[in-house]
């Protein structure tokens, strides 16, 4: 009965997130597990990390899930104790509606992990969940991930004080120079670079794939007041386009901004507010 229904979004480096539709007494999920956590002493803090980067999402359903998953990359399975699956061994990040799942891009689905999709087709609900389980330590967290994402709020905070006095195109402007500044493609033809799909370890290892710039300009763009969005590109007739840049509204007119590529001393400008995204692919 289990069937694989689609694959979700763009395929950038070896990382895709899985959808699967499933019968609905496919997962079992144990509810209520976050309050258990109040009394870890890393709970405040993540919580109100989590809730300070989810808080400037456009819909309720992207503030759940970004809440979700900042608390599940640290957390891990204590966040959602007791939840088990026939077809997926990571651990829940959050159960959306089939309305809700579709409001949750999926570049903004791996923002931290590869994430795969459970559709129950009875009930019409869906599990978002970590392809593998986020290990933890004997505190009961992830460090790496726990550091990682104090460093993305320190960024986070950093972004909107600076732009917090400038215009809406001052603002697109500094935030893709902080990304230009601060970050490297991947070169071309590396394969041992794989953390350098997940934001929280960007600036650490300095080197990024579209994924990260994309996320972390929606983050940040997000947190500044701008209407950001996603855009996967053109097909440009290989079937998959292994690539994710941004959308950005200026002046009512949707335009887009492809950061990794502007990161080029060479051209770059050339894919700063576009009227059409970017038509390469990513290597």
């Amino acid at each position: 009965m289990k069937k694989i229904k689609k694959i979700l979004g763009a395929v950038f480096g070896l990382f895709a997130a899985i959808s699967l539709t499933v019968p609905s007494y496919a997962a079992v999920c144990v509810s209520g597990s976050a309050d258990s956590l109040q009394q870890d002493p890393h709970y405040k803090e993540v919580s109100e990390i989590a809730e300070g980067l989810s808080e400037c999402m456009p819909n309720e359903a992207q503030k759940k899930y970004v809440y979700s998953v900042t608390m599940t990359s640290v957390f891990g399975k204590r966040y959602h104790s007791g939840w088990s699956s026939s077809y997926m061994d990571g651990d829940l990040i959050v159960e959306l509606s089939m309305a809700e799942s579709e409001q949750i891009p999926s570049a903004l689905a791996d923002l931290y992990f590869m994430a795969g999709w459970l559709i129950y087709e009875k009930s019409g609900k869906v599990e978002i969940a970590s392809v593998q389980h986020i290990p933890l330590n004997a505190q009961g967290i992830n460090e790496a991930y726990y550091q990682g994402i104090r460093e993305i709020y320190r960024r986070y905070q950093e972004v909107r004080n600076g732009a917090s006095d400038l215009g809406e195109m001052e603002k697109i402007r500094y935030i893709h120079e902080y990304l230009v500044n601060t970050l490297e493609p991947v070169p071309a033809g590396e394969t041992q670079m794989q953390d350098a799909h997940w934001i929280q370890n960007v600036f650490s290892g300095q080197y990024a794939y579209c994924i990260a710039y994309t996320n972390l300009f929606y983050l940040f763009g997000r947190g500044c007041g701008l209407e950001v969005g996603y855009d996967g590109g053109k097909d440009g007739g290989h079937g998959v386009r292994n690539h994710v840049c941004n959308t950005v509204t200026v002046n009512g007119e949707l335009r887009y901004l492809d950061v990794m590529w502007d990161d080029n001393p060479v051209d770059p400008d050339r894919y700063y507010l576009t009227k059409e995204c970017s038509l390469k692919e990513y290597y």
